[in-house]
């Protein structure tokens, strides 16, 4: 049995509410509701759609651990996802990725006194050597 949440403005038919098989709510949709699809809105908010139907027959304190589950899970996707941006931004970065800030700093001060990005490269390339070579620890 397959439970599907109805969004179209109303609440959805009680069968569909108490596990009608989801041939059934397509069914209904088409006959009933021509070009409006049955949604899983659950899906919609993270629930995984294995989920769904315990969550809808659960008491209410299993619900309130559900739901703060699944929204600890996004929590950690939106965390996940804001780390991998700003990886992202230090690749645009340029010389912000290999060398430290005060570096990159001193970096762009030469290109700003329009020496030659041919120098600032060798000059970038010179403090990546000395970095290896002799790491702060």
């Amino acid at each position: 049995m397959v439970t599907v949440i109805w969004r179209p403005g109303s609440s959805p038919p009680a069968a569909w509410r108490w596990g009608s098989s989801i041939v059934t709510a397509w069914h209904h949709c088409r006959v009933n509701h021509p070009g409006q699809d049955p949604d899983p809105g659950l899906a919609n908010a993270g629930v995984p759609l294995a989920r769904v139907k315990d969550l809808l027959d659960a008491d209410p304190d299993t619900l309130a651990a559900a739901i703060a589950e699944i929204d600890h899970d996004i929590q950690d996707r939106i965390a996940r996802l804001r780390r991998a941006r700003a990886e992202l931004a230090q690749l645009r970065g340029g010389d912000r990725l290999f060398v430290t800030p005060d570096v990159a700093d001193y970096l762009d001060e030469l290109r700003e006194l329009g020496i030659s990005e041919r120098q600032v490269r060798l000059e970038r390339d010179g403090w990546i050597l000395m970095h290896t070579a002799a790491p702060r620890t």
